[in-house]
């Protein structure tokens, strides 16, 4: 899974507009890489008063996790299971103040939602937002769950005194969590944040029977414990967003 961002894909400049690009502190960026760039423009008139948004987004995929799912189940298990994105938005015209963080929102957050779901996860509903969620400067916050399928997972053993078995842990789905804030510092700059990150641990195990019917005689037992701790990375993804300047 992937997620590119809330905003049309482009270059670094769209006509020359003012695209000032989101800075995230580095210290909340360990583990995270920067997977790409993205711009738009889009404008709004009321009553003869216009405004153009210059919105500037990078992305950052959680490499770190990717890495040690990878590694846990010997890479039969490699997706980029946490993407977050940083938006900045560039108001110029008379009608800056207009333009509240609700209008941002709803401009940006069905493209996120989409985007989603293009990416692969399933079944994307909004939901009630949950604790902890972006606090700073009174943000606009929408929370949408899903699934992400994931694949099943074998594992050949081979015992002495017995054939070679094939451990088998079936595909299956895991529960996704999208959030996304939107919010104004001045009448002229608004930013918007957010992430798709893992709602549960990943934990299946299978057994097999090497003597006979499962239950009686020798039974060996596989199991795949990604030790995902969605608390954890929920308040790290919330810190990130707060932390979008």
């Amino acid at each position: 899974m992937a997620l590119a961002g809330c905003s049309a894909p482009g270059g670094d400049d769209q006509g020359g507009g003012n695209y000032s690009w989101p800075g995230v502190p580095n210290e909340h960026l360990q583990g995270w890489e920067k997977a790409g760039t993205e711009t738009d423009v889009f404008s709004r008139s009321a009553w003869w008063v216009g405004v153009d948004a210059y919105v500037a987004t990078e992305i950052y995929n959680d490499v770190a996790i990717r890495q040690d799912v990878r590694e846990k189940t010997m890479g039969q298990f490699d997706e980029v299971l946490a993407t977050f994105f940083a938006t900045k938005i560039n108001l110029e015209g008379l009608g800056t103040r207009a333009v509240t963080a609700s209008e941002i929102a709803d401009r940006l957050f069905p493209e996120f939602r989409s985007q989603m779901e293009e990416y692969g996860v399933q079944n994307v509903e909004e939901t009630e937002t949950s604790s902890p969620a972006p606090s700073n400067h009174d943000p606009v916050t929408k929370e949408y769950s899903g699934t992400f399928p994931t694949p099943a997972i074998e594992r050949e053993v081979s015992m002495p005194d017995v054939e070679t078995k094939t451990l088998h842990l079936p595909a299956d789905e895991l529960e996704i969590t999208g959030l996304a804030s939107a919010w104004k510092t001045n009448t002229g700059t608004g930013y918007a944040g957010g992430a798709v990150f893992p709602a549960e641990n990943f934990s299946k195990k299978d057994t097999i029977s090497l003597t006979g019917a499962e239950g009686s005689g020798i039974d060996v037992t596989i199991s795949v414990d990604l030790g995902l701790d969605p608390t954890s990375i929920r308040n790290r993804v919330v810190g990130m967003i707060e932390s979008i300047e």
